[in-house]
């Protein structure tokens, strides 16, 4: 695998981007990855942020070990309102596709089939289709409503003449090693009128997306855009929904190749890296100025909270835990590390607690953990 060209355009006109980084690495099931590197460059000439190391050299291989295993769904909180992330793709398929329209479906990564039984609790008559090859295949097996799982990753297989009228994918595209070739697969796979429907990390909204080992490509809604029209296709619909991204595209092979989105996609690389650069520091000072009567945590448990204190050096054993709402977290550990929910503040008697969370949700967390009797260190974002 050659990492000094660009995987779309086989450009060698690349920048080099922070993080410069090897060691301890998270991947997107939360599950740590020993002797990693992550090097992040941008194509000039395509605009594409990618990591050229990470698990690119293994590519879907990574995917196929015993060990990596669906992370449980995440949950999100909308106007106080706990939204499992299965309800919320299915809510955007349904506002972005008239699925009126359509009869067969095909998910490519299904993993253990969740969207799709909720899909099938909400719609029948329609022929269900998955592809997946790694482990969440044995729970798609039992799913009665699917008519053929395909346990192959995508690039291996080739389903002409079947096509598809729906071809939907939840977090995958960045997986890949070619974004383009998973974009120019599913066209190539597309009934006539069809549609095709991507959720994927928005990184312009995630700046700690750089630090995940398996996320191949740091997508924004530039790299999309870009990247659907070099596989004829045209982006009908597109909504940014803080952290994840919607597009509902289709095929339309009569456009030119657009404006390359260097330029754009430069300035979010600097924003994100600004952002990070700030959490590190802030952690850092907190850190420096701790005493014997200090006990320290961390709020998040997302990828930027968990490689804090790695990327900072420093020791874990003077974290006492991880604290995180989100049910699927609490109860296991990071590096170790016990993750508790809130009520953990008051019961170790933790004196001061640092804001892991991406930018979008700080305020939010400032305003819950005022009540606790705590300090609390985050950075001063502009």
């Amino acid at each position: 695998m050659n990492n000094k060209i660009c995987p779309v355009c086989s450009s060698t006109n690349l920048e080099d981007c922070f993080p410069d980084y090897s060691g301890t690495c998270i991947a997107s099931n939360f599950k740590t990855v020993e002797n990693a590197s992550l090097k992040i460059k941008i194509c000039t000439e395509c605009g594409l942020i990618f990591n050229s190391k990470g698990i690119r050299a293994e590519g879907s291989n990574f995917y196929l070990k015993e060990k990596f295993k669906p992370r449980a769904a995440l949950t999100f909180f909308n106007k106080s309102k706990k939204v499992s992330r299965t309800e919320l793709n299915f809510k955007k398929l349904n506002e972005l596709v008239d699925l009126n329209t359509k009869r067969s479906l095909l998910e490519l990564g299904a993993g253990k089939g969740d969207f799709l039984k909720y899909f099938c609790s909400k719609i029948n008559d329609w022929e269900i289709n998955a592809l997946e090859p790694n482990m969440g295949q044995r729970d798609l097996l039992s799913i009665n409503e699917i008519s053929k799982v395909y346990q192959t990753p995508y690039n291996e297989l080739d389903l002409l003449p079947k096509k598809f009228d729906l071809i939907i994918s939840f977090s995958v595209i960045e997986h890949v090693n070619n974004p383009l070739d998973f974009l120019q697969w599913q066209a190539k796979h597309l009934a006539e009128g069809g549609t095709i429907f991507i959720e994927v990390p928005n990184f312009s909204m995630i700046p700690g997306d750089f630090f995940c080992i398996d996320h191949l490509t740091k997508m924004t809604k530039y790299s999309l855009e870009n990247l659907a029209i070099r596989a004829g296709l045209t982006i009908e619909n597109i909504v940014e929904d803080k952290v994840p991204l919607y597009a509902a595209l289709k095929k339309d092979p009569t456009k030119k190749i657009n404006t390359n989105p260097y330029a754009q996609n430069l300035k979010i690389i600097n924003k994100n890296t600004e952002i990070c650069s700030s959490f590190f520091d802030s952690f850092t000072d907190m850190y420096l100025k701790k005493n014997s009567e200090s006990k320290y945590a961390i709020f998040g448990c997302s990828t930027l909270g968990r490689m804090t204190p790695k990327y900072c050096n420093v020791p874990l054993s003077d974290i006492a835990c991880y604290i995180d709402e989100d049910s699927s977290h609490q109860e296991k550990d990071v590096f170790g590390i016990p993750i508790y929910n809130r009520s953990a503040i008051k019961k170790l008697g933790i004196t001061d607690v640092f804001i892991a969370v991406s930018p979008l949700y700080i305020d939010a967390v400032i305003a819950k953990l005022s009540e606790e009797n705590v300090n609390l260190h985050y950075p001063k974002l502009s």
